[in-house]
């Protein structure tokens, strides 16, 4: 996905002339949330995060963009997860028994379930490579949380207005590289979970690049020749 920072445009007519695969994720995004059972509240965001159009994806007033994302687990008939908690990481020899078999769990993932008596269902999103993670660092925030207690998960069960655990993560636009594709994958975290990137089981992936080349945004027509030379660029 293509974005573009630093536009004087109002949303609308931005959103409007952004490149098609974000006009079509914004429109599905908000599909989504219009749809019966789901609404903003469920994750716990106001207009100015990720709980109304355009989710992110455009701002006024040319500040940086900081688009959301939605995850939402699937509906396995009959299943309810479990997690982790304080109690299953004191098991020493039940924790190395879960390690050997599974990919190793990020240490702030583990820090959280040493907390808690509840056990714990995850989702941590980072990026693939070095240089992703560095861009990613503290510019990646989640609604409602990064964690979701087994005891709230509805097991699925063909119920009318069932309702999948949803989340959204905002990646901060103003702090991250421009110009620099981010490979971003999200992993869910559960003591079932099997993470395969071939068979794309457990986790997701998605590629995002910031952009603020405004001669190309003067050539997408997002810019016109008046707003670039008030920023400095005059065309020959």
């Amino acid at each position: 996905m293509h974005c573009w920072l630093g536009t004087t445009r109002s949303w609308s007519d931005l959103l409007h002339t952004l490149t098609p695969s974000i006009q079509d994720y914004a429109l599905r995004y908000k599909n989504f949330l219009a749809a019966t059972p789901y609404d903003p509240a469920r994750l716990k965001v106001s207009s100015d995060d990720c709980g109304a159009w355009p989710y992110g994806f455009a701002s006024d007033g040319g500040d940086p963009i900081s688009p959301c994302f939605i995850l939402k687990i699937n509906k396995i008939f009959g299943w309810k997860p479990q997690g982790f908690n304080k109690t299953f990481l004191a098991d020493k020899e039940g924790w190395e028994k879960w390690t050997t078999a599974h990919d190793p769990m990020p240490e702030h993932l583990l820090e959280m379930a040493r907390a808690s008596e509840d056990a714990l269902i995850f989702v941590d999103c980072q990026g693939e490579n070095v240089l992703d993670r560095e861009a990613l660092a503290g510019n990646l925030k989640y609604y409602p949380d990064q964690k979701l207690s087994v005891k709230d998960f509805e097991t699925y069960a063909n119920q009318e207005g069932y309702q999948s655990p949803i989340f959204a993560i905002r990646i901060d636009g103003s702090a991250v590289p421009k110009g620099q594709l981010l490979h971003i994958e999200c992993r869910f975290w559960h003591l079932e979970v099997v993470h395969s990137r071939k068979d794309r089981r457990g986790l997701v992936h998605f590629e995002l690049l910031f952009e603020d080349d405004l001669r190309r945004l003067y050539d997408a027509g997002v810019l016109n020749e008046d707003e670039l030379k008030a920023k400095g660029i005059i065309l020959e």
